[in-house]
Parts: C-alpha cells; sequence; structure tokens
C-alpha cells in the first residue's frame, strides 16, 4: 500500500511540472494571446484627458549633467520621463495595442548615459566612439544605451520626441524602415527607459520581455481612429505602415500593391513597386525593427474630417492570397471646429474649382468644387430676311465660350395679285403682286381664257382664283387699245365684251411658285406665274435707240433701190 501510494504521488509531481514551472516563487502559465482593440473617437478623447500629455514644457533636470572632465550623465526630472511614457502609451492606446508599457531605473540609466554621450560626440549613432577624458563605465553604459534606443537630436522635451521624432518617422532617412515607429508600436514591448541631455534624447525600446503574444492580423499606423493633432508634420509627407501578423508569409515588394482613396480630396491612388518618389511611395522591409514584415507607403498629407480608405492586395498567408482593408477617420482630440470657408480656385466650365476650410485653431482642409455647366445667352447678330438666312451667336456667360446657328430665310410673302395691265385676245396682260417683308414686286403675264375655259397660249395646268370681293368691273376691248378696269358700280353697257371680277381677299392666299404655273383669275382670266418673266415691250418701250431704227429703215430703202436698180439694167 505504501508503494502504491508513493507511486501515485510521483505522478501527480510530475503532471504538475509538465505543465507549471516555479519561478522565484510564482507559478508562470502557458503564455496569454491578445488582438487589437481599437478605441471609439471619444474614448480617444478621454484618454487624452487622463494623460495630460505636454508638449510645449521645457526640459527640466534633477541632476545637472557635464560633457567635460569629470564627466556627468545628469538626471532628467522624473515627470517629464512620465510625460513621455504617457505619450507612448497613448500612441500604442489609440493603435489598438496594450498601453501598459512600464520604466524601469535600469532603462532609464542605459538612455540617460546615451543621451550624454552622443551629445559630447555632437553626432547621432548608434555606435557612438568614446568621448575624450570620458570614464570606460560611463561610457560603456551610454554605448550600450545608445545601441538600443531610438535616439534624437533638436526637441524641446521627450513626448514630442517620441511623437514628432519617433512615431512620424517619415523624412528621406528613415522612410524606408519607420524603425523608430515600429520599435514603439511593437506588441512584445513591455518596459521603456527614457534620458535626454540638451537637445540630445534617447529612449531605450529594445525590451522583448512582454508575455502575451500578438495573436492579430497586423499593426497599423496611422490607426483606424487618427487625432489630427498627433498626425501634423513639419514636413508635407506621413507615411503609413502595416506590420503584418505571425500568420503572413513575408511580403514581397514585386507583388505588393496599395489603393488609397481620400474621401474629402476626392481623389485616390494606386500604388506599386514602381512608386519610388517620396510623395507617392510604396517599399517593403522584413527587418526586424520590433516587428517584421513592414509594408510603408505615403502619398502625402490628409486633412481633418477626412476618411482614408486603405486596401493592400499581394500579400499571402501559406501562400493563399489574404489582401487587407481598413480605413482612418481623422478627428481632433481639442475640440470640434469652427471652420470658415473660402473659394481658393474658382471653378470653371473645364476644370473643378477648390474650397478651403479653416479653423481658428490653424486647422484647415480643402475640398474639390464640381465644375460649372455652360450658360449660354444669345445674340441676334444677322436679321433673316426672305431670301438671305439670319445668324444667332450663343456665348457663355461664365466662360466666353461660343458657337453659331443659323436661321432659314424667311421666303417671300406675297399679297394679293393686281392687275396693271389686262390682258386682251390678242396679246398678254401683266398681274403683279408685292412681299410684304421685303417689298419685292413680281409681275406675271395675264392671259384671257378662250370659250372651252383653257389658255390659247399655254399648255400648263390651271387652278381657280376666286374673284376678289370688289364689284365686277367694266372691261372694253378694242383692236388698238388695252382693256381698262373700271370701279364703278354701273352696270356694264353692251359694248363690253368680259365682265372680270377681282376677290383682293381670296387673292391673299396665292403663294409663289418658281415652276410655270398657271394661276385661274376669274372665269375670263389666268395668271401665269413663269420664273424670271418680263413684260413684253414695243422697241421704243424696250430702250431700243430711235437712231437705230432710223438706220436701219435707211439700210432697207438703199437695199431696195439697188435691187430695182439692177433689174432695169437687164431690161
Amino acid at each position: 500500500m505504501k508503494r502504491r501510494f508513493f507511486m501515485c504521488l510521483l505522478s501527480a509531481l510530475f503532471v504538475l511540472t509538465f505543465f507549471c514551472s516555479v519561478t522565484k516563487g510564482e507559478v508562470s502559465y502557458a503564455a496569454e494571446t491578445f488582438t487589437l482593440n481599437y478605441p471609439t473617437q471619444e474614448q480617444i478623447k478621454q484618454r487624452y484627458k487622463q494623460l495630460n500629455i505636454d508638449f510645449d514644457k521645457s526640459a527640466s533636470y534633477t541632476e545637472n549633467y557635464s560633457t567635460a572632465a569629470p564627466y556627468s550623465a545628469g538626471n532628467i526630472s522624473q515627470s517629464d520621463r512620465q510625460n513621455a511614457l504617457n505619450a507612448v502609451n497613448f500612441c500604442r492606446y489609440i493603435a489598438g495595442l496594450p498601453d501598459d508599457v512600464v520604466m524601469t531605473d535600469e532603462y532609464n540609466a542605459l538612455a540617460q548615459a546615451a543621451s550624454l554621450v552622443l551629445l559630447a560626440n555632437g553626432s547621432l549613432s548608434h555606435s557612438p566612439q568614446q568621448p575624450a577624458g570620458m570614464p570606460e563605465s560611463l561610457y560603456k553604459t551610454g554605448a550600450e544605451g545608445a545601441g538600443g534606443s531610438n535616439i534624437a537630436k533638436g526637441y524641446t522635451n521627450l513626448a514630442r520626441s517620441v511623437i514628432f521624432g519617433y512615431i512620424e518617422d517619415s523624412d528621406e532617412d528613415n522612410i524606408s524602415l519607420l524603425g523608430h515607429r515600429r520599435w514603439i508600436l511593437s506588441p512584445a514591448l513591455k518596459s521603456i527607459g527614457f534620458g535626454m541631455t540638451g537637445s540630445y534624447s534617447a529612449a531605450y525600446v529594445k525590451d522583448t520581455k512582454r508575455s502575451e503574444t500578438f495573436a492579430g492580423d497586423y499593426v497599423a499606423w496611422p490607426p483606424k481612429n487618427m487625432p489630427i493633432e498627433l498626425y501634423k508634420s513639419h514636413s508635407d509627407n506621413y507615411a503609413f505602415s502595416v506590420v503584418l501578423g505571425e500568420d503572413y508569409d513575408e511580403p514581397d515588394i514585386s507583388n505588393v500593391t496599395v489603393d488609397l482613396s481620400s474621401k474629402s480630396q476626392n481623389k485616390s491612388w494606386h500604388l506599386t513597386k514602381n512608386s519610388t518618389g517620396i510623395s507617392e511611395y510604396l517599399t517593403v522591409n522584413n527587418s526586424n525593427y520590433g516587428g517584421k514584415k513592414c509594408i510603408i507607403f505615403n502619398v502625402g498629407m490628409f486633412s481633418q474630417n477626412d476618411t482614408v480608405t486603405v486596401k493592400i492586395n499581394g500579400i499571402t498567408k501559406n501562400g493563399v492570397s489574404a489582401p487587407i482593408s481598413y480605413t482612418v477617420d481623422f478627428f481632433s482630440i481639442y475640440h470640434d471646429h469652427n471652420y470658415t470657408s473660402k473659394i481658393t480656385k474658382e471653378p470653371t466650365c473645364d476644370s473643378a474649382g477648390e474650397i478651403t476650410y479653416t479653423c481658428e485653431c490653424g486647422d484647415s482642409y480643402t475640398k474639390s468644387i464640381d465644375k460649372k455647366e455652360h450658360s449660354y445667352t444669345e445674340k441676334k447678330v444677322k436679321e433673316e430676311s426672305c431670301t438671305d438666312s439670319g445668324l444667332i451667336t450663343y456665348t457663355c456667360k461664365n466662360c466666353g465660350d461660343s458657337y453659331s446657328k443659323q436661321i432659314p430665310a424667311l421666303g417671300h410673302k406675297f399679297g394679293a395679285y393686281e392687275i396693271i395691265k389686262y390682258p386682251t385676245a390678242d396679246s398678254d396682260g401683266i398681274a403683279e403682286r408685292i412681299c410684304s417683308r421685303c417689298g419685292l414686286k413680281e409681275q406675271h403675264r395675264a392671259v384671257l381664257k378662250n370659250p372651252s375655259g383653257t389658255t390659247s397660249s399655254i399648255d400648263s395646268e390651271a387652278s381657280d382664283i376666286e374673284p376678289a370681293d370688289s364689284e365686277a368691273s367694266d372691261v372694253e376691248s378694242s383692236d388698238s387699245e388695252t382693256s381698262n378696269i373700271e370701279t364703278s358700280d354701273s352696270e356694264p353697257t353692251d359694248s363690253e365684251t368680259s365682265e372680270p371680277k377681282e376677290n383682293s381677299s381670296d387673292n391673299a392666299g396665292i403663294e409663289e411658285n418658281e415652276t410655270a404655273a398657271v394661276e385661274d383669275f376669274d372665269d375670263a382670266l389666268f395668271i401665269v406665274e413663269e420664273p424670271d418673266f418680263q413684260e413684253e415691250r414695243s422697241p421704243t418701250e424696250s430702250g431700243v435707240p430711235s437712231l437705230v431704227i432710223i438706220i436701219a429703215c435707211i439700210f432697207s430703202t438703199a437695199v431696195l433701190f439697188v435691187i430695182f436698180l439692177l433689174g432695169k439694167n437687164k431690161q
């Protein structure tokens, strides 16, 4: 029994040892995992108020530093270090990472000594030389600190170096790696240290002792909700970074593409391996700067209230395509902006305009204005007439663009025919009508009908013309005189040979016909419409000179006289 009990006890101890290990009196269980936990914009505002980060304070020291023998690293105040730590944890908080990073005295000492060595040498280096006369122990501490720290120069306090130095990291010397940012936002970072002497500062970041393991897909910066106050840059560029999780294969720049679109700018970008300019930039870095598999891209700056959509293609998990898509909303953590608008580029009919919104705090952003539609006004530059077309010009009042259209000619508008020379049995008469628009007079032959109802001088078809409203006029005919039209009310005499009637109101309906045609004027009269009709005239009326006639007569008489003489001589 004792032996069996002893064997059971040993088995229990073996099982307990398999799952647990005893270290310094504490039981350490299997590592836990975590994923990103993005806060809302309101939560970010509240956390910023709680942390009360001061970016404007000047650095203060509890112990002065010395860059000459006897050297002294000095010591930055604890409040300055806490201000920097708050900045680190605030960035991690809005990125969705654990924001419980702590400072240690060991790392603070390494960072403080590093900043002294850098100041003494007057240059930034992760492998600094030993300044002349500096004690070996102090130099070794400073060199170790510089080798494991983010280092910076020119910032007035440590918090500024964190936000506008390490996190921004988008200058030409750092954009290809973004290593400073990646160390601050490393999922494994648990402890940190800060140091500062003069204008040189250091943040010891090579700590990978976090027990929890990151199980998320990626860590992105700028994150889902990005305070515009952290994003403001000293340049015109601010790179985006996406560090892929362990499940992803190493990305290849030959395959990776990134598409971005800006809601406020109404603009989009497509980045490939050929996007090598800093304003449109894409690269991949697989070195370990607190995290491997980093995709880096940049297209310039965005403004408050903008929403930027990011899509990354060409990345895989175990060889299977696994694209990433997310949005970034830029907002203010200080106040709700009150913007005034100003049109900074007028839209035209050919191009869009631009309107700029500016807050009293200095923040601003722009939006595009749709291009204008043409707005034409018309002007008649040439009046149309009976025979000539007119012209209207249309001119856009916005841009001056113009075009023209022709107006068709009106055509003549003739009134009723008026008989100005009445026909007889031996000669045609003349009928005349006048265009009411231009005053053109048009004459046509007027001929009498024969008793059978057809004309004796033309073969064209005839159409009846109703008599005029006036009373019938008496027509007198003689061998030597043309007919006269009388308008009296008296009855026709026995000597009158015809009784033509006119109807002026019905004649107004007669239209011009350019081809030969016959118009029925009344029972006794036809009007023949012929193109280019000219009134027949006697030789004298037609303008033939009298002298020509006299000469012709003399010449004929002379010819006859010569013939007479020749005939007489033959007899």
